[in-house]
């Protein structure tokens, strides 16, 4: 149920992050484009990114359906 919304996440967050960075954004560059950073940058910021909205998406699911007390 996370996993496409996760996925979508880290990609978009990817793209923010290499527009921070003096990248291109378009599909194109961002493909062929040579990339400086190295691949566990990317990775670690992927995973991260993922884990982000995951948690983020269960915590509002849960407080959203009852799970938890309400905080009053």
């Amino acid at each position: 149920m996370f996993i496409i919304p996760g996925v979508l996440g880290a990609w978009m967050g990817w793209l923010v992050l290499k527009a921070l960075t003096g990248g291109a954004v378009t599909a194109r560059s961002v493909t062929y484009r040579r990339v400086e950073e190295p691949l566990w940058f990317w990775l670690a910021t992927s995973i991260y990114a993922f884990l982000f909205l995951f948690l983020t998406g269960a915590a509002v699911l849960w407080f959203w359906r009852g799970v938890f007390p309400r905080p009053y």
